[in-house]
């Protein structure tokens, strides 16, 4: 799981003893977002990561291709494996084109003959040969296997069996709840989570997500509180006129993906992250690293020019001025989404800029450079954030992916 991978890049020595020694990364289950891919492969410097699909009666049935784009590695469990023919039933004994979401079959030849003892009509391989996998999915036009849930109703969220119609029926009870459904998502840690989707008979103007989640809490366990409901006009309906589950579940997923990026943004990504030695020899290596990351985002050349003499008052102000005994200086910089920041932590005596902004050229330096210098308390120790407000519209998403495709080429 990528949780697994994620928590080792915590460990002690991982720099030194992990990072050098990985090249090739395998993901049983898949990640939630590209952007937690590419985290990863910015911790794992040496290491690309792929996703890939399988059962204990066929392992692996899909795997994704070091070589392949980010997005297809983050989003799918890849193609069909060698020797292994998979498909999407229809549950009629026929199957679906690809983008349409069904239960993914297969048959090939590192599928098991059946369960000991199991009585034939009680096996998961029809039979045609087929192995029914109880998982929803499709393929795109490329035939790489998106995972959609599961095919029964029951949500198994952290090893507890979930009813949807429970949470549903206390749904619909609310006022102005005109419509409930109640899915399952694939989770990276409790396996799966619980989602819903309502109309509502006032076309949402009374909608409030945490006050619903609230009401709900007081009437079913917490844990089968939905993680987010969503708002919808109306549900999708098939030609019968009844509910296109599959077409909601497809919709719901994607929205989920959307948000799921936008909150793991919201708190943005640290790309550089290094330890500078006290001495003023260790200075340049950081400023230029600095300036060559602001001119990828977008700054001009007069902006570059400040951020760097910026970062290296800094680095002064803690190597070389009152502050001898200030130790080695941690300097991070994170891509938020709406301005770069430059942050330093220290062992010295706090700084405190605006007692000093009339004092040193350094402090004077510094805030005419900055949009906003403020100091940080995590762990009760001081952390000194440099902030310069992007210059032209920037996303992190992109950017990322562009890095990572440059890096592959």
């Amino acid at each position: 799981m990528g949780a697994i991978y994620l928590s080792l890049a915590d460990a002690e020595g991982f720099e030194k003893n992990v990072v050098p020694n990985l090249h090739l990364c395998m993901i049983a289950g898949g990640m939630s977002t590209p952007v937690q891919m590419m985290r990863l492969e910015l911790q794992y410097a040496n290491a690309t990561f792929i996703n890939m699909y399988g059962q204990s009666e066929a392992a692996p049935l899909t795997m994704v291709r070091p070589s392949d784009m980010v997005e297809k590695r983050a989003q799918t469990v890849g193609q069909a494996i060698e020797g292994m023919d998979i498909r999407i039933s229809d549950g009629k004994g026929g199957f679906l084109p690809r983008g349409e979401i069904g239960e993914v079959v297969a048959k090939g030849d590192n599928l098991m003959n059946g369960y000991d003892k199991l009585p034939t009509e009680k096996q998961p391989i029809d039979e045609n040969g087929w192995l029914h996998t109880g998982d929803l999915g499709y393929f795109d036009e490329d035939g790489y296997l998106y995972l959609a849930g599961r095919i029964k109703d029951v949500i198994i969220r952290g090893g507890e069996n979930i009813s949807p119609s429970e949470i549903e029926s206390a749904l619909n009870q609310m006022e102005n709840i005109r419509e409930a459904k109640v899915m399952g998502a694939p989770h990276p840690i409790y396996g799966e989570s619980v989602e819903a989707c309502v109309t509502m008979t006032d076309g949402g103007k009374s909608f409030d997500q945490e006050a619903l989640k609230t009401a709900l809490r007081k009437v079913i366990a917490r844990f089968k509180v939905p993680s987010h409901i969503f708002l919808y006009d109306s549900f999708p309906l098939n030609v019968n006129g009844k509910l296109d589950q599959r077409t909601l579940h497809a919709d719901m997923l994607n929205r989920l993906l959307r948000l799921s990026v936008d909150e793991e943004l919201a708190g943005g990504v640290t790309v550089f992250d290094v330890v500078v030695r006290n001495s003023n020899y260790a200075i340049v290596p950081v400023t230029s690293m600095a300036s060559e990351l602001a001119q990828a985002v977008g700054f001009s050349r007069r902006r570059l020019m400040s951020i760097r003499l910026a970062v290296e008052e800094m680095l002064t102000e803690r190597i070389m001025d009152a502050y001898s005994a200030a130790g080695n200086i941690r300097v991070r910089i994170t891509l938020m989404p709406e301005w770069l920041r430059i942050s330093f932590s220290d062992s010295g005596a706090e700084y405190f800029i605006d007692k000093r902004r009339d004092t040193s050229m350094s402090a004077k330096i510094i805030l005419k450079a900055v949009s906003d210098f403020h100091t940080d308390y995590p762990d009760g120790k001081p952390v000194y954030c440099m902030d310069f407000l992007y210059e032209n519209e920037f996303s992190i998403q992109e950017f990322l992916m562009k890095s990572k495709e440059e890096t592959d080429a």
